[in-house]
């Protein structure tokens, strides 16, 4: 009972962090949900838990449960003192809401679907208690440079010993592993179980993230329906139970692009912070996430600044303050990769141009017949071909373009450069839509929204 005592709490500081963190961006105007604050205070923490660790160990600190606690204490009295100064103070900006009148039928089958979600988190957390990590990046990667971590008790930046920056994949960003290195410093000891638990936190995250967003412009039960299907792709629900993190990078480039989009509607600059601030941490889950940044976040930034007739001092700096938040947090890990002249991606010879035709007969069948997306692919091509016109004519583009921009990024990888080669093995593609495929659910669910309050 102690044991477990210890990892609720060695995931329930971090949430706290979080949340602090939530409340000093806000300040005194809450304009967020309370289930939808404590998902992303769960993923904001876990951000700032790893971003300490990783500075310490650079720093040539210890770990231990006494070293990676220490300064946190001081931000949780603060923090707890802001929340009581917040309740006092705070004033919400969320529009007034009303029950809906819901019929019969509608109550019946948003009671089914809320008992599907539960089984299934229900599901994927046994899977996670009671099956071990048996797949590649899961065990080599993600598990292994965390169990080093943690019985090294640090970061070791000497390029001669084996476990130098956790003696596997070292250019691979350490956000996944440094959490689950302060999962088990207050676990004390390595428990599988309980350092998986991760996805875990990050699957139902999603779900309520997905929710909140879609319930701003559509009715419960189009909210639910479209929670259900994105938790119902076969793909991501195997990934939630055993401890891949495409899905991990899939709830921040969600998160972070809806909360832009968010700020284009409302120009309220929480928004814009809240998004920068998840794909800072973002940027510390995968590599892929730097591309997928660049070709997705960046642009809109950029056009929706430019389409308000923004000067171009208003532009420039709205833009370098994105930047800034985002990329601040891992500018110490880009200097060490700098220093020790560690890859980007699999390397140089990786980075050149060679079209490979044959490619588009594996993506269609991956997508339409492998079954790992359901139907979404079948959904997705005709929506997006019907869409075009009304997103032109509205904010609807700034969601459709960075899902366009990221696909061409992602594809043309597999495409058009010798990582061809990862696309006929099929693992590394499925996965790798893992990061886009929540956000393409989510603009099919809000175009049916859209378009049923059209023709209202």
């Amino acid at each position: 009972m102690f044991l477990i005592a210890r990892v609720v709490l060695a995931y329930l500081i971090p949430t706290v962090l979080g949340f602090i963190l939530l409340c000093a961006v806000e300040g005194e105007r809450a304009r967020l949900r309370c289930a939808e604050r404590w998902a992303l205070s769960f993923a904001l923490g876990s951000g700032l838990v790893s971003f300490f660790l990783f500075y310490m160990g650079i720093a040539g600190i210890r770990f231990s449960l006494f070293t990676t606690s220490i300064l946190l204490w001081p931000f949780l009295v603060g923090g707890g003192f802001l929340w009581m100064w917040r309740r006092r103070t705070t004033v919400s900006s969320r529009p007034a809401e009303f029950p809906e009148r819901r019929a019969v039928g509608t109550r019946i089958v948003i009671g089914v679907l809320a008992c599907i979600i539960v089984w299934k988190i229900f599901w994927v957390a046994l899977d996670i208690a009671t099956v071990p990590s048996y797949f590649d990046d899961s065990v080599s990667c993600w598990n292994y440079k965390a169990k080093v971590y943690f019985y090294g008790r640090g970061i070791i930046c000497n390029e001669r010993d084996p476990d130098f920056l956790g003696g596997n994949l070292r250019h691979y960003p350490n956000g996944v592993p440094l959490f689950k290195t302060w999962v088990s410093l207050w676990a004390g000891e390595w428990m599988e179980w309980a350092v998986n638990w991760n996805t875990l936190g990050f699957f139902i995250s999603l779900g309520v993230v997905f929710y909140a967003q879609l319930r701003r412009r559509s009715g419960s039960a189009v909210a639910f329906m479209g929670t259900y299907m994105l938790l119902s792709v076969p793909l991501l629900t195997f990934h939630a139970a055993f401890a891949y993190c495409d899905s991990v990078a899939g709830f921040y480039f969600l998160s972070g692009m809806l909360y832009l989009y968010r700020w284009i509607e409302q120009r309220d600059d929480f928004y814009g912070a809240l998004s920068a601030l998840l794909f800072a941490v973002g940027l510390s889950v995968k590599e892929e996430m730097g591309a997928v940044f660049i070709a997705g976040a960046l642009p809109v930034v950029i056009l929706s600044l430019a389409g308000g007739k923004a000067g171009w001092r208003k532009l420039a700096g709205k833009t370098f303050a994105y930047l800034a938040i985002s990329i601040l947090p891992s500018m110490p890990w880009i200097i060490v990769k700098a220093h020790y002249g560690l890859a980007t991606g699999m390397g140089a010879n990786f980075f050149r141009f060679e079209f490979h035709p044959e490619a588009f007969a594996l993506l269609a069948s991956y997508c339409f017949d492998s079954g790992n997306y359901n139907i979404l692919w079948e959904l997705f091509v005709p929506a997006v071909i019907v869409s075009i016109p009304l997103a032109v004519k509205n904010d609807l583009k700034y969601l459709l373009i960075p899902i366009l921009l990221t696909l061409v990024v992602l594809l043309g990888a597999f495409t058009c450069t010798p990582f061809f080669e990862f696309l006929r093995i099929g693992t590394t593609i499925n996965r790798t839509m893992l990061i886009v495929v929540p956000l393409m659910l989510y603009y099919i669910v809000s175009l049916v929204s859209l378009g049923s309050n059209l023709y209202k």
